[in-house]
């Protein structure tokens, strides 16, 4: 079972389970768009005459709707062991010693179904990839460039994205794995994005002014719940950011500054006329009022 902060941060459930499968080579990088477009992950059908047939979809079948299924991807050795693989792709059997490097993707995202058999719709054009479950595919969060070595990843996590590369099927992983995993992404997420004052953050540090750090990556996976548009008027972000994103701010229903807490129940993403709406208007606590309901109406059927 996933920790209360991890399932706090992505509304998760007490029974919720984090699988995480490895991407790698062109073909699988192909079929990965292909899965990011329709919201379905495959598995392809073992020959019955290998052992891990049973083991390996016993556990593909104990996935469930409300799972966090995490997909890492791209694998780019590092430079001084490209001597050892001469393209500097990953190896089915690349000792852990050498699995040093950076993966090109990190991503999150909830499972909408459970498992199941379909041998009849192709979706992919190689395989029929039958063994299936559901996801949003919209990302909780998209993490680019991070680096594998013992000092971020460590090697618990490094063998478990290993195995999953080799298996080709999904592995479980413990919440204390998820936790590690979710701080080392944390701290490649943007942070120097200028925020508003009600991001006022978390954890407190003394200067002239006190200000809290908040957790980028529940930002993060407010801002992709949105999808571009704001959750208080449904209109699409007024611009696009520096950063080539739809721009809209991030608003703590309850101000982190009052004791509300940092997760995606509390946090709705708006664009600056909204969010100016809820600070200033008249009526700006019947708004804020709004969005709590309908966060909570949301979250609730989770």
């Amino acid at each position: 079972m996933i920790m209360s902060g991890i399932k706090d941060k992505f509304g998760l459930s007490d029974k919720s389970h984090c699988w995480l499968v490895y991407v790698g080579g062109v073909k699988a990088e192909d079929n990965l768009k292909i899965a990011m477009k329709v919201g379905i992950w495959g598995f392809p059908e073992l020959p019955t005459d290998r052992r891990q047939v049973t083991r390996g979809y016993e556990t593909i079948k104990k996935i469930r709707a409300g799972d966090l299924f995490i997909i890492v991807s791209g694998f780019q050795i590092d430079a001084t062991l490209k001597s050892k693989d001469k393209d500097g792709k990953l190896r089915g059997r690349l000792p852990l010693e050498s699995y040093i490097g950076t993966f090109k993707k990190i991503s999150g995202y909830l499972t909408t179904s459970g498992y199941y058999y379909d041998d009849k719709n192709m979706i992919w054009p190689d395989k029929i990839y039958p063994h299936r479950f559901k996801f949003n595919h919209s990302p909780l969060f998209d993490v680019k460039d991070v680096p594998c070595n013992d000092a971020t990843l460590g090697k618990s996590l490094r063998n478990i994205i290993r195995v999953a590369g080799m298996g080709g099927k999904p592995a479980e992983i413990d919440p204390e794995t998820i936790d590690k995993l979710l701080m080392v992404l944390g701290s490649k997420q943007k942070t120097d994005v200028e925020l508003p004052e009600d991001n006022i953050p978390s954890a407190t540090y003394a200067t002239e002014v006190t200000r809290y750090e908040r957790d980028p990556i529940v930002a993060e996976a407010t801002l992709r719940r949105a999808n571009g548009y704001c959750e208080s008027c449904g209109k699409l972000a007024p611009f696009t950011g520096k950063d080539g994103e739809p721009f809209l701010e991030v608003h703590h229903i309850e101000g982190l500054a009052s004791g509300g807490a940092d997760k995606l129940q509390n946090c709705v993403a708006l664009c600056p006329n909204c969010h100016g709406h809820v600070h200033f208007g008249r009526d700006g606590a019947e708004l804020n009022k709004k969005l709590q309901d309908l966060m909570t109406k949301l979250y609730r059927r989770k």
